[in-house]
């Protein structure tokens, strides 16, 4: 079907149009460029290690049967929640 042939050398866009030949990309300013998601950010090494650690604890704590001293069954949720807000405090904040 030729709505979804690619270029053969892999310049064109699944429905055949490229950016390279759309003559308002090189004059939209950026934030139009990067779309709707343009203003997340990846976030930084220590906040995602500590997302992670967290919700490995939880994990770990529910489904492993490990004892982790800082969590327990009333608080686990908790946990949980705070490890996802951190996680989406780096995603949606800058310099975070």
């Amino acid at each position: 079907m030729a709505l979804f042939r690619r270029s053969l050398f892999g310049g064109g866009s699944l429905f055949g149009r490229s950016r390279v030949f759309d003559r308002d990309y090189d004059r939209a300013p950026v934030a139009t460029r990067a779309g709707y998601y343009g203003f997340l950010s990846a976030p930084s090494l220590p906040l995602f290690i500590v997302s992670i650690v967290m919700a490995a604890a939880v994990v770990l704590f529910r489904y492993g049967k490990v004892d982790v001293p800082v969590v327990t069954s009333a608080n686990a949720f908790e946990i949980l929640a705070i490890a996802y807000a951190i996680l989406v405090a780096g995603v949606v904040l800058r310099r975070f």
